[in-house]
């Protein structure tokens, strides 16, 4: 206590409701809930530079108490606002693969990631793919296999079992659009029953306010239906991208989901420039969106994150075999390489996974690294920067209020605990501490 000073900028408090509060240490990325008592306290101690000032501003019956608080939120670290060591991301391989199967398409989305680079429709015969993928192998552990539209690359049952026979425990995901005949496609069991997931985009189910161009309702839900007919269902995600006006649609898609054990994930809508501003929802209803979002957040996948992850947590392959950061950035600029011609190692020491590791930190995001939220979103989609703002280390202006928003309600609406409730879950602290959560 005799080195407390005013901590201000060292914490975000906000009123989750009248008597509970969430206090975050920024710098150790460290949130607690307390109720007004504990407000109270916190606000002592922040305003007091040792225990006989703090006592003044105490009643007489609330000192053991106040000092309880202290011991409890002084183990947890809570109060330590010592520069901490730059953390930088490690230097591992990526964990994840997105494979860029083919480019090929049967819809036409007005909001399309990868519209603009999606311009070359030859496939790489399946024994590319082998090599490619042997080059990942080991250090790869989960492949999302997409396009385009992956089904309609003709080996895709063939790249999900070999990658199954290096190691059956790796995880494969697919990403499609849902609108091939899964009851006349020929391989539908054996793809379903070898891979970890699979994630259709489905937006709503109505014919208006439709930006997916050639998606046809009923002819999705024919397949939802083989699906659950197959006993798939579990295996199944929708993902439902949220944009001007489809926030009914998303809910309507979500409640499907929740009536069939299928899992749901409502993403928000990224203008690929300026000009598709327009199809973003409003700042207030992305507010309302997020009071119908299921999603919960656990303390213990609360990272301290310090940037979006692209050539960190995953790599990306395009249907020649050229590697970018992430499966939003498939631009000549970005490009770290063609796998077929380099080894892994030598993609992963490119220029461009190196700005990406070290340069691409919040720390160095201006205006971003001023914000108490900044350890939450890590500084946004650098894919979005560079669409929106024309450069990839730019401050998110565009998107930076939704971000915010999203943070906050991760940060308020997490799975976190009390002070006493944290300190008695040795369990929780063990993990947090395997997966360098900072405390």
């Amino acid at each position: 206590m005799d080195t407390l000073k005013n901590f201000e900028k060292s914490f975000l408090i906000e009123e989750i409701n009248e008597n509970k509060y969430i206090i975050y240490n920024v710098d150790r990325h460290i949130p607690i809930i307390v109720d007004k008592t504990g407000k109270k306290f916190f606000d002592i101690i922040l305003n007091n530079r040792d225990l006989e000032s703090c006592k003044k501003s105490l009643l007489k019956n609330e000192f053991d108490d106040f000092v309880l608080f202290l011991k409890e939120i002084g183990n947890l670290q809570v109060l330590d606002t010592s520069p901490s060591e730059t953390i930088k991301p490690k230097n591992n391989p990526p964990k994840t693969a997105y494979l860029h199967l083919t480019y090929k398409c049967n819809l036409n989305c007005n909001y399309c990631y990868n519209k603009d680079v999606r311009n070359k429709f030859v496939d790489l015969p399946f024994e590319k793919w082998k090599n490619i993928i042997d080059k990942l192998l080991p250090t790869t552990n989960y492949f999302i296999l997409t396009g385009g539209e992956p089904f309609l690359f003709k080996d895709l049952k063939n790249i999900i079992n070999y990658i199954h026979s290096y190691n059956s425990e790796y995880q494969v995901e697919i990403l499609s659009n849902g609108m091939i005949n899964f009851s006349e496609y020929s391989d539908s069991n054996e793809v379903f029953n070898n891979i970890h997931r699979i994630t259709f985009s489905c937006d709503n189910f109505k014919s208006n306010n439709q930006v997916r161009k050639g998606f046809e309702i009923e002819e999705f839900k024919k397949n939802l239906e083989w699906i659950i007919k197959n006993g798939y269902a579990e295996k199944v995600g929708l993902s439902s991208v949220y944009y001007k006006e489809n926030l009914e649609g998303t809910i309507e898609v979500q409640q499907y989901c929740k009536s069939h054990c299928m899992q749901h994930r409502r993403v928000l809508v990224i203008p690929n420039n300026r000009d598709e501003i327009n199809i973003m929802p409003s700042l207030e209803s992305f507010l309302e969106s997020l009071g119908s979002n299921e999603a919960i957040y656990d303390l213990t996948t609360f990272f301290k994150r310090l940037n979006c992850g692209a050539g960190v947590g995953l790599i990306s392959i395009d249907p020649e075999g050229n590697c970018y950061p992430c499966q939003n950035l498939h631009y000549d600029k970005f490009n770290c390489g063609n796998i077929l011609n380099k080894s892994y190692k030598e993609i992963l020491d490119s220029e461009v996974i190196n700005l990406f590791r070290s340069d691409l930190i919040v720390e160095n995001i201006s205006t971003c690294n001023e914000c108490k939220l900044r350890y939450i979103c890590g500084g946004g989609c650098r894919a979005a920067s560079y669409r929106l703002e024309g450069k990839i280390d730019a401050f998110p202006e565009v998107m930076c209020s939704y971000y915010k928003s999203l943070a906050k309600h991760k940060l308020i609406n997490g799975v976190f605990f009390t002070p006493s409730e944290l300190l008695n879950r040795k369990d929780s602290i063990n993990k947090l501490i395997e997966k360098e959560f900072i405390i």
